[in-house]
């Protein structure tokens, strides 16, 4: 019992932290998993934020649990989403029908077919699911605001 309210407390607590998420936008560019390719900085997460900014001023790519919420609260159906796939950030496993590391491109520092990405698809007529994404295909990055952040 004792760990099952411990977990309901860091489920809460995680809920706090991310609640003030915003949907920024989808980008208009695309990009593959090589990201250190379009901002040359040769640190590819800070490359994808750079993407995000580059379109919506003070902005990062967002993460899973930020769509979660977003998803929640309806805000991400509301964007002209379109038909297609767009790239989110942070998660870490192993694809399920290749086997193949799911690792957000390898850092944002690969373009090759043996890594891969979280994603979005949206279904022609149905609705938007999460998937894995390989990291050759050019794809759009879904942008979130933090509203804590007082920068």
């Amino acid at each position: 019992m004792k760990t099952f309210l411990s977990l309901i407390f860091v489920v809460l607590l995680i809920s706090l932290v991310y609640s003030h998420v915003e949907l920024a936008g989808i980008t208009q560019a695309k990009y593959n998993g090589m990201m250190i390719n379009f901002f040359y900085d040769q640190n590819g997460y800070d490359d994808a934020k750079e993407a995000c900014e580059a379109e919506f001023a003070n902005s990062h790519v967002c993460v899973d649990s930020e769509v979660g919420i977003i998803a929640q609260t309806d805000s991400l159906f509301i964007v002209p989403f379109g038909n297609g796939v767009r790239f989110i950030d942070m998660a870490l496993g192993y694809e399920p029908n290749t086997g193949l590391p799911v690792n957000d491109c390898r850092g944002w520092t690969s373009n090759q077919t043996d890594y891969y990405s979280t994603c979005l698809i949206h279904r022609v007529g149905g609705p938007i699911l999460p998937s894995f994404c390989d990291c050759q295909r050019p794809l759009s990055f879904i942008c979130c605001y933090d509203l804590n952040d007082d920068e």
